[in-house]
């Protein structure tokens, strides 16, 4: 403790009464299961997907109807071929 402090200024933990204190331990309980319940649920939408869609996928019968590659379209503006070279000063 400081003792060069004046007794009203002196650095020390609030005084609170049992009415308080267990008001504060039921608000430090309930965020604590609002604060996992979130963290769990969050948890579930990122790995749910991931190890059930590979296990449930394979399953459905309209499954291999499901295109898994994803090509682009051909463009019919643009050459295909990757030899030809054009000389421009916009670099197309």
């Amino acid at each position: 403790m400081l003792f060069w402090l004046r007794p009203s200024r002196q650095i020390r933990p609030p005084i609170y009464s049992a009415k308080q204190s267990k008001l504060r331990k039921k608000r430090v309980i309930r965020f604590a299961v609002v604060y996992f319940l979130m963290l769990v649920i969050f948890v579930a939408l990122i790995v749910g997907p991931v190890v059930v869609g590979n296990k449930f996928l394979k399953n459905l019968p309209f499954a291999k109807s499901i295109p898994m590659d994803l090509l682009q379209p051909a463009d019919p503006a643009r050459p295909t071929s990757t030899t030809t070279t054009k000389n421009s000063k916009t670099g197309n």
